[in-house]
């Protein structure tokens, strides 16, 4: 492993990984076999179409074509996706309301300075 290789992130070398095992299942050409078709709808349905998309270097329509080949409904992102939003969107706004709330506080104390001092 040189240099280059350990100043990646661990994602990255998973990501290459699972590159390299794509293109391991297939033969050199221009049409992708059922088992790396199979591999990619499996990895989709684990990460999202957008994460796969993105791991094995594929065209988003490619794989949404082969969910339909496959008669499998494409979610764009992994189940996760949508409660961890939720839950950040949400955290947001509480820190947003606090910022608020500490900025008002911030205010009124400058205006009762400003109206003590003579």
């Amino acid at each position: 492993m040189n240099q280059k290789q350990r100043d990646k992130a661990p994602s990255q070398l998973d990501n290459a990984d699972y590159r390299a095992f794509f293109h391991d299942l297939g033969r050199a050409g221009r049409r992708y076999t059922e088992a790396q078709k199979g591999y990619a709808v499996i990895l989709a349905d684990r990460h999202g179409v957008q994460a796969t998309s993105r791991i094995l270097g594929l065209n988003r329509r490619t794989l949404q074509r082969w969910f339909h080949e496959w008669e499998t409904k494409a979610e764009r992102y992994p189940p996760w996706m949508t409660n961890w939003a939720k839950r950040k969107r949400q955290g947001s706004q509480q820190s947003l309301q606090r910022s608020l709330i500490l900025l008002t506080e911030l205010i009124k104390k400058k205006r009762q300075e400003s109206n003590s001092t003579p």
